[in-house]
């Protein structure tokens, strides 16, 4: 999914100096004099692809690009398929509809000021744009068939693309092959001066410095939260600032633990009785002599805050949440040992809740023609790091009988 030709040359804000981000890169690191800064954006990223030679009447036409993992849920199993598609954001019947794979065959700069060009803003919502991509997949028989019970994007990267067009001779031609794409009516040869913008939009920086005791953050490039060693604190960008997120370290005898990152989430769900770990193990059918205290326990979703491929994504919020760390956990970071980055926020987390339940709730049939009438409600949320031992090319947690590949994890960060 992730496309290392989608680069941005950018100047490091503290020294000038020139740094190279990639599309789904949220942190400058400047090789130079080392400051780190999260990037942030009042609404979708904006890029452009800027052809060589533009003629100086370009003019920039807007698609929505939808990056992701679609899963649905069908009758007893759920399917999954990557997404990166495009559609475009403006009433322009005479241009091309999307832009197949130019979005991840060419290099994108941010659509900010200094571009030549006049841009055109977008004037088609996002949620009639993903309308017209599901139809898309709905007519290609992927994954959006009329039987599907439920649907989800997770992982996703929703972001506006501008590509360069200009007009010669009654027509509508491509600017970066420089080639026709059709004929204009003539009422349209002559655009209307309302329908471009300026260029307003410019991604915000965040130096990664701990709002509460100053110390230097820890993150990579596509972490979504930052971790504090010196005040055990995390936190997430959000606008012009950062917002806590509660955290927690699973307790181990490991002596060097690879920690991994699972979002807790508590949840009011209607539909279906599952409030406490008693209900969880009902709902599961689990071979399990139902003890007094677990009908006290409340009932919560483990989920990957970490991008990985589909599949291991299920059984791994299967997994913990059917068998939940039951050692202590503690409120701090890791410290000094090896993490895995954060790179799935809590939001996106949040929209697989009900397709977790699908995944481990029993009998399967009755399970999945109730999902359409399930209200799952998060209440809180919170991020909690598991420690795994590294065995191999896997890294394996005993308490839960657990084991991940450690390509995967490596794979999982390029989606």
């Amino acid at each position: 999914m992730r496309n290392r030709n989608l680069a941005e040359s950018r100047f490091c804000n503290q020294c000038g100096a020139p740094v190279v981000l990639e599309e789904t890169d949220r942190v400058l690191d400047c090789p130079y004099c080392r400051v780190k800064l999260c990037m942030t954006s009042k609404g979708p990223y904006r890029y452009c692809m800027v052809p060589k030679n533009a003629p100086k009447d370009i003019i920039y036409l807007p698609y929505w690009r939808l990056r992701g993992i679609l899963y649905s849920a069908v009758p007893c199993k759920v399917d999954s398929q990557f997404l990166d598609a495009s559609r475009l954001a403006a009433s322009f019947p005479f241009a091309p509809h999307t832009l197949g794979l130019r979005t991840q065959a060419l290099n994108l700069l941010f659509s900010s000021q200094g571009i030549p060009g006049r841009f055109v803003a977008p004037s088609i919502p996002f949620a009639v744009t993903l309308k017209g991509i599901e139809a898309g997949l709905s007519g290609l028989r992927l994954s959006l068939s009329d039987e599907a019970l439920e649907r989800a994007y997770i992982g996703e990267t929703t972001s506006i693309i501008h590509a360069p067009y200009y007009v010669r001779d009654g027509r509508l031609m491509d600017a970066i092959l420089n080639e026709p794409v059709g004929p204009m009516p003539e009422d349209a040869q002559d655009f209307d001066p309302g329908i471009f913008t300026p260029v307003t939009w410019e991604p915000g920086f965040l130096p990664a410095m701990c709002p509460d005791c100053g110390w230097g953050l820890s993150g990579d490039k596509d972490s979504v939260v930052f971790l504090c060693e010196n005040c055990d604190s995390a936190w997430q960008p959000r606008g012009d600032k950062f917002t806590p997120v509660a955290v927690g370290t699973a307790a181990t005898e490991e002596k060097e633990p690879v920690y991994l990152p699972f979002w807790r989430i508590r949840c009011e769900v209607e539909g279906i009785k599952l409030s406490s770990y008693a209900d969880m193990i009902r709902l599961a059918n689990m071979p399990k002599a139902i003890q007094a205290e677990w009908e006290r326990q409340p009932f919560g979703f483990w989920i990957p805050a970490f991008k990985v491929h589909p599949n291991l994504f299920i059984r791994l919020s299967r997994q913990l949440t059917t068998f939940p760390i039951t050692s202590g956990v503690e409120e701090r970071v890791p410290r000094k040992v090896k993490t895995h980055p954060v790179n799935l926020p809590l939001s996106e987390a949040a929209q697989s809740l009900k397709l977790c339940v699908a995944s481990f709730g029993k009998p399967k049939r009755t399970i999945f023609q109730k999902l359409p009438s399930i209200r799952i409600t998060p209440k809180k949320g919170g991020l909690v790091y598991v420690p795994f031992r590294t065995h191999g090319a896997e890294y394996v947690q005993d308490e839960l009988g657990i084991a991940i590949s450690i390509t995967a994890l490596y794979h999982g960060q390029s989606l």
